[in-house]
């Protein structure tokens, strides 16, 4: 095989190997900023669901003709990496950074969460169970644990409104409200007879 034909042939391979792999996972919080970073510097053009919102000519990022992308989309010309400022819930989506001659392509999904509020903690008419709720966040996630760290339940799926757990002995628990981007508790202690007196883990 003649050199010229091997080296066409390699060059195919490492074009369809940028482009074709599987997006990077991204998360980040509302009011943050994303950076959508390549292994391939040049990335000139930055879409998202296939529309251009980035586009850098003479090293500079031509205004977005999309309305909520206006003044939010820059590009870093030291790094050629684009950014997002000021992320809002509905920015969540597939995003791809490309080279201006779209040989070079990096995918990206991403999530926008909202961070999570501080678990509420309260006890149920037996005085014995406790439940663990939250009234804001996205994916989130509730789980008990003792002080010394043992746990007592599994993580509630994400989303789950309410976590229970009942406990017989004295002691002090810990709920733990998470998602990818923020991580709150709440703490109870547990005396003689279920009596309580509540309090916050820093």
């Amino acid at each position: 095989m003649e050199r010229s034909t091997v080296a066409l042939i390699l060059l195919y391979i490492s074009a369809v190997s940028v482009s074709s792999g599987q997006p990077v996972l991204l998360d980040s919080a509302e009011g943050e900023t994303v950076t959508f970073h390549t292994a391939v510097r040049n990335m000139q053009i930055l879409l998202y669901n296939g529309d251009v919102i980035g586009d850098v000519t003479d090293g500079k990022v031509k205004p977005t003709r999309i309305e909520r992308f206006k003044g939010r989309v820059h590009w870093n010309s030291s790094t050629e990496f684009f950014s997002i400022t000021d992320l809002k819930m509905d920015d969540s989506g597939k995003y791809k950074a490309q080279s201006d001659d779209g040989r070079a392509v990096s995918e990206f999904q991403l999530t926008v969460h909202t961070p999570v509020s501080k678990p509420d903690v309260l006890q149920e008419e037996d005085h014995c169970t406790l439940r663990c709720s939250v009234e804001r966040g996205t994916g989130v996630t509730l789980s008990w644990r003792r002080v010394d760290g043992q746990v007592l339940n599994r993580p509630s799926p994400k989303n789950a409104p309410v976590s229970q757990l009942v406990t017989v002995t004295e002691g002090t628990y810990i709920c733990e409200a998470k998602n990818p981007v923020s991580t709150e508790r709440d703490s109870i202690t547990m005396g003689k007879d279920c009596k309580s007196e509540f309090f916050t883990l820093h």
